[in-house]
This record gives structure tokens, C-alpha cells and sequence, in this order.
């Protein structure tokens, strides 16, 4: 899967592999100053994605949203920390369905 980072709002965007690994994510997530804005995506070949995003600012707030087959769904309750963002895109790289199954989506 592809790792791509955008920040400032989408004004920046780069990616960071085209073969994102465990310990990639983990890295992306850690090294991100999270008083600003940033959305982590991760891309799968089809065009399938799950990105988590946002702020650790109130104003801003952090969510998680993917897109399966065209529809897209945004997470019901949104995560409170960066650590709960990482481990879902973890699950997700994985193939573990914990990602989908431990949360609401709308």
C-alpha cells in the first residue's frame, strides 16, 4: 500500500512509499508535529483507502475516514489520540477487520 502525508490542510502533500510497511506508519505518525493539521493516508492498488487526520487541536479535532468500492464512511466517534489513529492504520495495513469491526461509522 502507498503512505501518503498531506499537511497544512492538503497545501502540502508528499508520499512517503509506495510500499508502506508497520514500522513506516509508525515512524509517519510519531514524527508529525500534531498541534498542526495532517491527513495519513494509506492507498491500496485498486484505489481503496483509509485515512486518519485532524489536529490534536480542539478546534480542528482528529477522525478517520475510508473508501470501499466508491462509498466512503467517516468514523461515528472520533479517535481522542494519535495512538489510537496509528493502531487503526496498523490494522488496516494488515488486514486485521478490527479497524472496521471496533468502531461505528455513518
Amino acid at each position: 500500500m502507498k503512505l501518503r502525508v498531506l499537511s497544512d490542510y492538503g497545501a502540502e502533500e508528499r508520499v512517503v512509499s509506495e510500499e508502506a510497511t508497520v514500522a513506516l506508519v509508525r515512524s509517519t505518525m510519531r514524527d508529525l508535529d500534531w498541534q498542526g493539521f495532517h491527513q495519513v493516508v494509506l492507498e491500496k492498488v485498486g484505489g481503496d483507502w483509509l485515512e486518519v487526520g485532524g489536529s490534536l487541536n480542539p478546534d480542528d479535532g482528529l477522525s478517520v475516514m475510508f473508501e470501499e468500492g466508491g462509498v466512503q464512511h467517516v468514523i461515528a466517534e472520533p479517535p481522542a489520540t494519535v495512538d489510537e489513529m496509528t493502531d487503526i492504520l496498523e490494522r488496516y495495513l494488515q488486514g486485521d477487520e478490527r479497524w472496521r469491526r471496533d468502531v461505528a461509522w455513518s
